[in-house]
């Protein structure tokens, strides 16, 4: 191979050691906003007092290959430190000290913190840990971190790293966005253009602006091409050959530009950040040094045996794996092999929105019955009960994670998820009330009021999802 086709293949497939580092920054700032904001429902989500005890996680819902350092105690204080110790390993990363040792732990600890209520993950929780995986195999710490200053001979300025991991962690990224094209290709994304439209009329899930786009259905219409076309075809247009900076650089911007846009729709928690902060991979040579554009970065070509054979594993089973969520009959992942996804967390699903996003929304109501006879809503914290439709769903939300999980508990397949849900409603309230303030009894309802077409309105039915009794085993329904 001559020079010049090695350096542009490096230009391809490497990444450089200065985006690198910026992709570990933000990834640092990441996990510890998620820590932050996962924080203010600790009890709530991950001690045996929440609304999943250890004993219901690993007797009916972990997988016998899942795995959490967070199940070796259900009390709030042991909880509470590993917290902290997590944002300690994350303040590590983010300022380069010891740098594979702090990607090791922040991968550790986040897979633990996410095995321990997967009720409340979403897609981007699954991209978080798939980055600092590859990372594992990584000069993450080569420029801009602590560990490059505390070693003067280390080398500062342009550099670009050539590995099996390299490309893994490109394509990684890419898969995001071409495996969710491809599970889309349906004639609400590709031929009828009204995507958005069902997207934006999940209440639970917009915000203020998205419910004024909605307004507009030609605009709708046109970002709904525009979203899939984006998905479809950018992806490739980050390997095109000639010219390859400047349409990396646009590409970026383009991206961050869709993920800005929905997430100014939409509320996603952090998942448009990480999906922003993953697509620092890209960044090229020609961003950083754009004044300079005779300067070629000095190529560092990473012939570790043992890496680039685990790196080149991995990116044939997630390959794999993506293949399988396309279709299980087409492209089967053998048994022999598909527990490693699930061991060591990089198994993943890219079916945001896909096929067709939720036509199924609506709003809940938990009125519950006090032994002084008096009926309060749990769940607007004890309000007085209303039926009216609120004027933003999604508003009545607590934040993100709550949002996850009662549109989860929602779903017929998480029935069984209900019985805990509903005894953690009577521990909450009734370890702040005492005597007849107690709430004796409830029922789960939701609201569903089902998104038509074409504007079309259908009047909201009430469905009772569960009934509990806090002082008596409760009743079970039929599985909705």
């Amino acid at each position: 191979m001559n020079q010049p086709t090695a350096t542009k293949l490096s230009q391809l497939f490497g990444i450089d050691l200065r985006s690198l580092a910026l992709f570990r920054i933000g990834t640092g700032i990441l996990i510890i906003a998620d820590l932050i904001d996962r924080s203010r429902d600790l009890s709530a989500h991950y001690t045996d007092f929440g609304l999943l005890p250890r004993h219901a996680l690993l007797e009916k819902f972990a997988n016998v290959w899942d795995w959490s350092l967070y199940n070796w105690s259900g009390t709030f204080q042991l909880e509470a430190l590993l917290f902290v110790v997590a944002g300690l390993c994350a303040a590590a990363l983010l300022v380069g000290y010891h740098t594979r040792l702090a990607t090791w732990a922040s991968w550790i600890l986040l897979v633990s913190l996410q095995a321990r209520n997967p009720m409340v993950l979403q897609a981007g929780d699954i991209l978080l840990r798939l980055m600092l995986f590859w990372g594992l195999f990584l000069p993450l710490g080569a420029r801009y971190s602590v560990d490059q200053w505390r070693h003067p001979d280390a080398e500062t300025g342009p550099g670009l790293v050539v590995s099996v991991a390299t490309i893994a962690l490109l394509l990684q990224v890419c898969f995001v966005y071409s495996f969710s094209a491809i599970l889309k290709w349906h004639p609400i994304w590709i031929k009828d253009g009204t995507a958005v439209y069902y997207a934006l009329n999940i209440d639970q899930m917009t915000t203020p602006l998205g419910n004024f786009i909605r307004q507009f259905p030609l605009f709708m219409k046109g970002m709904t091409f525009a979203t899939y076309a984006l998905e479809a075809l950018g992806p490739f247009l980050f390997f095109f050959p000639w010219k390859n900076g400047p349409i990396r650089t646009l590409m970026i911007v383009i991206f961050i530009s869709l993920h800005l846009g929905l997430g100014l729709c939409l509320e996603l928690g952090l998942f448009h950040y990480i999906d922003m902060a993953s697509l620092m991979v890209f960044l090229p040579a020609w961003f950083w040094d754009r004044r300079h554009q005779n300067r070629h970065p000095p190529i560092h070509l990473d012939l570790s045996i043992w890496k680039n054979s685990l790196a080149l594993c991995f990116l044939i089973f997630i390959v794999l794996w993506n293949l399988q969520t396309v279709s299980a009959k087409k492209f089967p992942l053998s048994q022999k092999i598909a527990w490693l996804g699930p061991l060591l967390k990089i198994d993943q699903m890219w079916g945001m929105f896909a096929p067709y996003p939720l036509m199924e929304d609506g709003w809940y109501v938990i009125p519950g019955n006090l032994l002084n006879g008096k009926q309060v809503d749990l769940f607007r914290q004890g309000q007085p009960v209303d039926w009216n439709k609120p004027k933003l769903a999604s508003t009545l939300y607590k934040n993100q994670r709550w949002q996850k999980y009662m549109m989860n508990i929602w779903g017929a397949n998480n029935y069984p998820y209900r019985l805990y849900y509903g005894q953690y409603l009577c521990r909450d309230w009734n370890t702040r009330h005492e005597g007849q303030e107690q709430v004796d009894n409830f029922e789960i309802t939701f609201m569903r009021e089902d998104t038509l077409p074409n504007y079309q309105i259908k009047a909201p039915e009430k469905v009772v999802i569960w009934k509990h009794y806090c002082f008596k085993v409760p009743e079970t329904l039929p599985v909705r």
